[in-house]
């Protein structure tokens, strides 16, 4: 028996649905696919320089803060700097002027094509982690069910409703689920997603992905059951034991 928490809004109990519908109706899906090539800009540049994602996002979506230093560098003849120099002290080393300069209009020029950018809110900035997921999943394998066209089950019904608490408040609820049909299943500890540490670089994020896509444990495992396929909800009967009938005696 798995079970799942839903806004009964979008996912209406007793009748069959596409876990690819239902990830769309995802404001967090739905825009981690439209900053995915954004994402792979940074991360590129991430992995390349061996920097933090958060340093190698902020370079590319506040270049402002940077090219002034870079046109005075420029100016005195220089081919690099440090990343002191540009204000990132805590890597101690230089960079090539080039390099950064590409990097920031190749940013730019996705920006244009994908006619979005990634803003200064943490929702935005967080969807990173699901493009570093998806892009780990493509380079194991390709055949795993992809976060961003399935649901995720547990098969716990006090494990969803703590999740539902920790992440839905007052909202949602947790129903059934039965799995009608299978594109793709996996079942993945969730603690690696959701555990994964700020100012990390690309490559340090890459073995939390690799380490839930592998199914592996963590110290304190969460698990959770990927589906990429349909389902049926229902809701959850309560468990309450039936009182005998009072007989009154005269």
């Amino acid at each position: 028996m798995y079970y799942r928490v839903v806004d009964e809004l979008v996912e209406t109990a007793g009748k069959e649905l596409d876990s690819r519908n239902s990830a769309k109706s995802s404001a967090r899906k739905k825009r981690a696919k439209e900053l995915y090539e954004l994402f792979d800009c940074i991360g590129t540049f991430s992995a390349k320089e061996d920097i933090k994602l958060d340093v190698a996002m902020n370079i590319a979506t506040f270049p402002e803060i940077y090219i002034p230093q870079l046109k005075n560098a420029l100016g005195s003849g220089r081919e690099e700097v440090s990343f002191g120099d540009i204000g990132c002290f805590m890597i101690d080393r230089n960079i090539k002027i080039k390099a950064l300069i590409d990097y920031m209009k190749t940013y730019q020029r996705l920006c244009g094509e994908a006619k979005t950018w990634i803003t200064e809110k943490d929702a935005d900035r967080e969807c990173i982690w699901e493009y570093v997921w998806e892009k780990e999943r493509q380079r194991l394998n390709a055949a795993l069910p992809a976060r961003g066209k399935s649901v995720f089950l547990f098969d716990d019904e006090f494990e969803a409703d703590q999740f539902r608490e920790d992440y839905y408040g007052d909202f949602g609820m947790v129903m059934q689920v039965e799995v009608k049909e299978q594109r793709a299943f996996g079942k993945y500890d969730m603690s690696w997603f959701t555990g994964v540490p700020s100012g990390i670089s690309y490559n340090e994020a890459v073995m939390y992905a690799r380490n839930y896509w592998n199914g592996r444990e963590n110290d304190e495992p969460v698990w959770e059951y990927l589906l990429d396929g349909i389902y049926v909800l229902t809701p959850v009967e309560d468990d309450v034991p039936e009182l005998p009938d009072i007989v009154y005696k005269e």
